[in-house]
């Protein structure tokens, strides 16, 4: 790493991306193949959403340095709906790194391969999941439950769930079942925890509720609580 690098990155701020990205670019000016600064370069460009600079920037590269950014490419890629491309770039990573699995999923899912989601999915399963990971298998099992192929493999008690979007994507599941009960409780608690978190602005809260609120509207409809998805209807013409 260039020493001028290595000292703007120490007095940059961890979110001050452009600030990284001028100093990667400054460096690469006196060393264009530096491995290390193209990759600050490269990770700083995905941190602005700046996916086709990525894509720019790696087709730039020398092949012995590009074959070492495959996931940032794969990523940029999944960004830009690129999906076929980023699945063959990712097919060429070694080792299979948890990273490069999660990814794997991700596109799986967006391509609506659910089951192809699921199963990578679960290959990276150890007793042990985070909160992103257990976050997208409820959403790959709820969309499965639409298709009529979902199982309850992932259901929790809802006093455990402590992310809304695992409450949301359970309730859905229960929803593709036929178990409205069980469904409303569950979009309840989801709406609950998405109130609650203080991570999220007022307006990016309202943007996160509108489907939890959009799936208790069909739910309180179909158990004959007209009333109540009325109210609720009149909230969502609101928040538009």
């Amino acid at each position: 790493m260039a020493p001028s690098l290595a000292a703007a990155l120490k007095a940059a701020t961890l979110n001050d991306h452009e600030a990284i990205l001028d100093a990667a670019n400054a460096s690469l000016k006196t060393s264009k193949n530096d491995t290390f600064a193209n990759h600050t370069r490269i990770v700083a460009l995905l941190k602005l959403d700046r996916f086709e600079d990525v894509l720019r920037t790696v087709s730039g590269l020398g092949e012995n340095i590009k074959s070492q950014f495959s996931l940032e490419t794969a990523y940029a890629m999944y960004k830009l709906g690129q999906l076929d491309d980023a699945a063959q770039v990712l097919s060429t990573c070694t080792p299979k790194t948890e990273a490069v699995q999660q990814l794997e999923g991700q596109i799986a899912y967006r391509a609506e391969r659910f089951e192809d989601a699921w199963k990578m999915y679960n290959s990276l399963e150890d007793g042990n999941y985070s909160d992103d990971l257990y976050i997208n298998k409820t959403a790959v099992l709820a969309q499965l439950g639409w298709q009529g192929k979902g199982s309850d493999c992932c259901v929790a008690n809802p006093k455990t769930i402590i992310a809304f979007e695992v409450a949301y994507n359970l309730a859905c599941l229960q929803i593709s079942k036929g178990n409205l009960m069980s469904a409303l409780h569950l979009l309840q608690v989801s709406k609950k925890l998405c109130d609650e978190l203080d991570d999220l602005s007022d307006e990016e809260k309202q943007s996160e509720l509108v489907p939890i609120l959009i799936q208790q509207v069909y739910v309180y409809s179909r158990l004959g609580f007209i009333e109540r998805a009325k109210e609720l209807q009149e909230l969502l013409v609101l928040s538009e």
